[in-house]
């Protein structure tokens, strides 16, 4: 696991990723990555399973989604740090 502070530049790098899924696709194109995804995306792909988005980019960074019954969000960045952001 990383010692190492995460910037906010960051973090909300990812979660503009996460909400906009740039040139969203249903089916796996060339150079997507592999896997048993739903939506693929320029950078990533993504699940969805029981109310729980998860999504893998390319990088190796990985993060989990829930919107009900609040908002919580974990990121595994690819260097083993991780961020939590959760409603209150």
């Amino acid at each position: 696991m990383s010692t190492r502070a995460v910037t906010i530049a960051e973090v909300a790098r990812l979660l503009q990723i996460m909400a906009s899924r740039p040139n969203l696709r249903r089916r796996r194109r060339p150079g997507d990555l592999d896997g048993p995804f739903d939506a693929w995306f320029d950078g990533g792909a993504a699940r969805t399973t029981e109310g729980v988005t998860a999504y893998q980019f390319g990088d190796g960074t990985r993060a989990r989604v829930a919107e009900t019954p609040r908002l919580s969000i974990t990121v595994e960045l690819g260097d083993g740090s991780v961020v939590t952001v959760e409603q209150r």
